[in-house]
């Protein structure tokens, strides 16, 4: 910020400009981070597209949450999932999509649950070990074969 580099703007139409989007946001992002703590653009991006339907889910567009981020917290700002307003969690409302995609990388950089991942990333800097290593962020036990296959479909690498 000190220099003039500022949050990307986020627009889109469409699947190609939403991955052009959510990368400038992770370009942005990871300028601002430590090496060792960067996360793979392609790997985000991957997760991005389908936890949010390309953008255009309810939790993207009433929230700015690409990814489904939950909180427990009543003082969050958050919405409830339909047909549930009664659930004790929310999913999380952002000021940008970007500032989402600032979330699941702390997330990934500090929670318990993504150990695997941060070790995959430190040993190998292996994409595959580091998405194996993120089964917690989802109940479908395939979803890193949805990540994995979706980078290779969308050309991410």
């Amino acid at each position: 910020k000190e220099i003039g580099f500022k949050e990307p703007d986020f627009i889109y139409n469409d699947r190609k400009s939403f991955i052009v989007a959510v990368s400038k946001c992770m370009d942005y992002i990871n300028f601002t981070l430590e090496k060792e703590k960067r996360i793979p653009r392609s790997m985000v991006v991957a997760m991005a597209i389908i936890e949010s339907a390309d953008g255009t889910s309810r939790f993207a567009v009433e929230g700015n949450n690409l990814f489904g981020i939950r909180t427990w917290d009543d003082n969050t700002p958050q919405m409830k999932p339909k047909g549930i307003p009664n659930a004790k969690f929310g999913v999380k409302k952002f000021d940008s999509k970007c500032e989402s995609v600032g979330e699941v990388i702390k997330i990934l950089n500090r929670h318990p649950a993504y150990e695997k991942f941060r070790t995959a990333r430190t040993n190998k800097r292996d994409i595959n070990g580091m998405i194996d290593g993120i089964t917690a962020w989802s109940t479908n036990n395939q979803y890193t074969t949805i990540i994995k296959q979706t980078i290779l479909d969308n050309k991410l690498f």
